[in-house]
């Protein structure tokens, strides 16, 4: 199993359940399962922001037809010392036969930046909702065409799959 270290902050006045409502907005299976693994209360701020960041990330990454449908996992999140926002992680890293290591840190990159505007947006307003599809065209989609597999329904077949937890690999 391959880690991650990374290091982030919690940006002002920001509520994790509301980026968690974007989900819904992209994909109601993923957004269900993303809900349960962030409704165990983690102990820090941090960590529940880590979480819903990375259910984001599962979610871009599915948007590139990466078939990822397990949230990563934290395996520490703490406070930096002497820095009230600022937090040190370590996490599991995908499989890189599945997610490249670069794919994935940029991806997660562009989780961190589009959860920090979900949480303040509305989705129910139209204009918000044009802002979030055209954030995941520009900086998901389109800088990643190249790795994203070409059949419509992989993705979906491979998500039956996991669910009915029968075995299978990405070609």
């Amino acid at each position: 199993m391959q880690h991650l270290s990374l290091e982030f902050s919690v940006a002002e006045n920001v509520q994790s359940g509301d980026a968690l409502v974007w989900l819904e907005v992209l994909d109601d299976v993923l957004a269900v399962s993303t809900v349960r693994a962030v409704e165990i209360v983690p102990d820090s701020i941090g960590q529940q922001w880590l979480e819903v960041v990375l259910g984001v990330s599962t979610a871009l990454l599915q948007v590139l037809r990466i078939p990822i449908y397990d949230v990563v996992k934290i395996q520490s999140c703490l406070q930096k010392h002497g820095a009230d926002k600022k937090w040190k992680a370590i996490c599991e890293r995908p499989d890189p036969s599945v997610v490249p290591s670069k794919v994935f840190e940029d991806v997660l990159k562009a989780s961190f930046k589009l959860a920090t505007w979900c949480a303040t947006a509305n989705p129910d307003a139209s204009a918000d909702r044009e802002r979030f599809f055209n954030f995941i065209e520009t900086d998901v989609r389109r800088p990643f065409v190249k790795i994203t597999p070409r059949g419509k329904s992989t993705i979906e077949v491979l998500r039956v799959a996991h669910r009915l937890n029968i075995p299978y690999f990405s070609l």
